[in-house]
């Protein structure tokens, strides 16, 4: 169950970085936490694709099981969307690993970047609503 509170705390962090734009263009008293969290954003990138490609094992393992209920599908598109959130977060880092192609690759997903990032923070609402019921 820890790691399910962790993978969420990720989730809600990373989406927030990612769809930082929209977020402050609706709230702009939001800049001062989000602005704490620009610094490690790469880092929580990091993390962030950790936590996915793990998730990604996860449900691999189990997929028939998966779609059988509300937690296992808001755990397939948490990590889906975390995937894509947590590498374009962590290019900076990534960046000179992955040489051209996975720049071209960040350059094409980049302007869905905001799309990942709420749709991870939907996700987030999604998980937290399945623990519940």
């Amino acid at each position: 169950m820890l790691q399910f509170y962790i993978a969420l705390a990720v989730i809600i962090v990373a989406g927030l970085l990612a769809a930082a734009p929209a977020i402050l263009g609706k709230s702009p008293g939001s800049a001062g936490l989000i602005g704490k969290l620009k610094p490690f954003e790469a880092i929580i990138g990091l993390v962030a694709l950790a936590i996915a490609v793990w998730g990604l094992i996860g449900i691999l393992g189990a997929l028939g099981a998966v779609f059988s209920s509300l937690r296992g599908i808001a755990g397939v598109v948490s990590t889906l969307s975390l995937l894509g959130v947590g590498f374009l977060l962590s290019m900076p880092i990534l960046g000179p690993a992955l040489g051209q192609g996975g720049a071209n690759l960040a350059a094409k997903l980049n302007p869905y970047k905001v799309l990942m990032g709420l749709i991870c923070l939907a996700a987030a609402a999604l998980a937290i609503i399945s623990l519940i019921v």
